[in-house]
Parts: C-alpha cells; sequence; structure tokens
C-alpha cells in the first residue's frame, strides 16, 4: 500500500498507530492553524474534508504562536484609536 511505503520512507517510529486519518489530521490542523501563512480558509478546510458541519473543522484550528501575536496587535492598534 502507498501509504506504508510513505510511512516507511518518512522514518516514523510506530508505523502501525499512524493511520489515514492521522495524515488528514495532521493537514487540516496545519492548514487552519498556519491560516496567515497558507492563506487556508476554514470553509475551504471544511469542503475539502467534506465535513456536514464547521464545528467539525473547528477541531482541527489551533491557533499558532504567531498566529495569536498577530490577532493580539491588531487589537491593541484597534483599542488604541
Amino acid at each position: 500500500m502507498a501509504f506504508d511505503l510513505i510511512k516507511e520512507r518518512a522514518g516514523i517510529v510506530n508505523p502501525d498507530e499512524v493511520v489515514l486519518h492521522t495524515a488528514r489530521h495532521s493537514v487540516a490542523s496545519l492548514l487552519l492553524s498556519h491560516a496567515d501563512q497558507t492563506g487556508a480558509d476554514t470553509r475551504a478546510v471544511q469542503m475539502m474534508l467534506n465535513h456536514q458541519s464547521i464545528q467539525s473543522t473547528m477541531r482541527y484550528a489551533k491557533l499558532s504562536i504567531q498566529r495569536q501575536r498577530v490577532t493580539s496587535e491588531s487589537f491593541s492598534r484597534l483599542i488604541e484609536k
């Protein structure tokens, strides 16, 4: 299977613990948590994952430290006006 070959080439220590859903979860998490760099849109990721509910997709959205900082700085500028 192609996924087994990918895991082997990636040097994954416990390949039996990594299933295709793990890769799907990783891609969604990376896209959403680094949206400022990837340009990913939550709705687009929802469609990519074929989720019926946006709440399902939001489980993957974890804010990166950089994204948190940018958001905080934007808010600070807004309230200073």
